[in-house]
């Protein structure tokens, strides 16, 4: 006599196809997401190495300009650097101020 004739026998056959199937559609659902967050912070990189390399260049151009203004290239990215450490100098006084704006926007 076979198993699968009774009622129970065909219930936890029902149900070990329902477990197979819900295990299956549970890792395809990781695979998603996973996909997702790898294709989103790929993106994002990409976009970053790209904002970083045009600042750089920005920076680089506008020590050259400015030193040849001045007279020596390296003057110029001396101006840079301390323009640079002005910002920090400032952001770091005001960082308190600061904080309250993001709290504020979050």
């Amino acid at each position: 006599m076979n198993d699968d004739t009774t009622p129970i026998g065909k219930l936890l056959t029902e149900v070990r196809g329902y477990s197979k199937t819900k295990i299956e559609l549970l890792e395809l659902y990781a695979i998603k997401k996973f996909t997702n967050i790898i294709s989103s912070l790929t993106a994002q990189l990409l976009i970053t190495l790209i904002v970083i390399s045009f600042i750089s260049l920005i920076n680089t151009g506008a020590a050259l300009w400015i030193g040849e203004l001045i007279g020596k290239s390296y003057y110029g990215f001396f101006v840079v650097g301390g323009f640079y450490i002005l910002i920090t100098i400032v952001f770091y006084i005001f960082r308190n101020r600061l904080i309250g704006i993001n709290n504020s926007i979050i």
